[in-house]
Formats: C-alpha cells, structure tokens, sequence
C-alpha cells in the first residue's frame, strides 16, 4: 500500500532538507493555547543529536498529557539514521503505521490518519516525535501539524535584515580548500535556522556548528536567529577553492 511506511525505502531528499539545518533549538511553552509545558527534560547529547523532551497538559484536563520527543541531530544524514531508529522502537508492526506526504511531507509517519494519537516526522536535521501519554488517550494531530508548520516556516519572508553581525562568523576566514570545513560562529542563546544556499552542507562537528564541503563554488549562509517576538537575518559568503 502506498500510504504504508516502507523503512528501507527513502524518497529523493528534497533540497530544503539537505541545505536547512536547525541549531538549539526550544520549545518556549507557548506553542500550543490551552495546555501548560509542565516538565522538561535536561538536553542529553547522545554524541551525534542532542534530545530534549517536552511533556504537555491540558490545563482543563489533567488526564490529557502529550509528550514531545526533539532530536536535534548533527547532520540531516544521522537525522534519518535516528528516524528509522525510532522507527525500530515501536511495539506494533510498522505496517500499522500511516504516512501523510500531503500533511507531513514524505518522510513521516502517523498510526492513524484521522486520530493522531503517536506521529513522528523529520524535517533537515530535526526529527519530531509527538505521542499522547496521559490515561485519556488524545489524537496529536494539531500539535503534530503546528510543529511541523513552526519547523517550515519561511521566516524568510518576514525576517528583519540585520546588519552584519560580529557575532555570526567564519571561524577560518572567506576562504576554505575544497575538502575542508570552518566553524561558524554564532553566540546568543536562542534558536537558529540556517539556509545554505551553494556547494556543501551544514552540520555540528566537534562540539561547534561548521559548514564542509568537497567541491568547490560559492556558498551563501542565510542565519535566522529566532527570537520571541522577533526574526533577525544576517547572511555570510563563503569561496570554496
């Protein structure tokens, strides 16, 4: 069946995928009206992801708790390796499990359609998974589609262009050798999503965010730092020789 998830089967990477890539980030406690973020875990570093989990309660029904699962992995290539980790986690046969391309995109899956009581998804090197966990069982599926919907966002479209910052730099300078990576320096403590747009890919490699790449051309970094009440740009421009 093609709504069926096929674990050793990958689509083509869609190009958002492979060249976004998130760095710290949170979930704040107002993402969803009407629940409380009630506990959180402490960031534990698997060595390859960072994972934090978030559990939710209804503030008019305390029986109804979701949980959401955040791995922030170091690569988009280690994000589908801890996606089909997961995957092989469930206690039900996989071919239970639904996927939803047109509401989730085509690396997700949900165990039913209609009442989204368990669903996992991942987005360039995020992968999400959100599951109710209180004695009433609850469908996710608002609170499924919002993160996703957070996690795509164009904050692009919106963003306030900032001038260029001190802070958001290339620790090896402009210029790098085809084979070669540079830190990219980054310091406030709040949520990043980067664009790449050019040769190469994003990743946290040796304890700090770098950029690589094995081939050479221009390489644009669009860095969206996501604050509260507001979306600041600043663009760095990388030469790979």
């Amino acid at each position: 069946m093609n709504n069926q998830f096929n674990i050793h089967h990958w689509e083509a990477p869609d190009t958002k995928d492979v060249k976004t890539f998130f760095h710290n980030y949170f979930m704040n406690g107002k993402e969803f009206t009407g629940w409380e973020m009630q506990e959180t875990s402490p960031v534990h570093n698997t060595g390859n992801s960072f994972i934090k989990q978030y559990v939710w309660v209804n503030t008019n029904a305390s029986d109804e708790i979701f949980k959401v699962d955040v791995v922030e992995s170091f690569s988009y290539e280690e994000a589908k390796n801890q996606f089909q980790h997961l995957l092989q986690q469930n206690m039900r046969p996989l071919s239970e499990f639904r996927k939803v391309p047109s509401i989730l995109g085509s690396n997700a899956y949900v165990n039913d359609i209609e009442e989204m009581y368990y669903g996992l998804f991942l987005v360039a090197n995020m992968v999400i998974r959100v599951h109710s966990v209180g004695n009433t069982a609850i469908a996710c599926n608002d609170f499924i589609k919002e993160l996703y919907r957070i996690l795509n966002h164009r904050y692009e479209e919106h963003a306030a262009v900032d001038s260029p910052s001190e802070s958001f730099f290339s620790k090896h300078g402009h210029e790098i050798s085809v084979g070669e990576s540079t830190g990219l320096n980054i310091q406030i403590p709040v949520w990043y999503k980067l664009l790449l747009d050019g040769p190469g890919m994003l990743r946290f490699h040796n304890g700090q965010l770098e950029y690589f790449s094995d081939e050479p051309g221009i390489a644009h970094i669009d860095l969206y730092t996501i604050k509260e009440n507001a979306v600041e740009k600043n663009t760095l421009t990388l030469i790979v020789k």
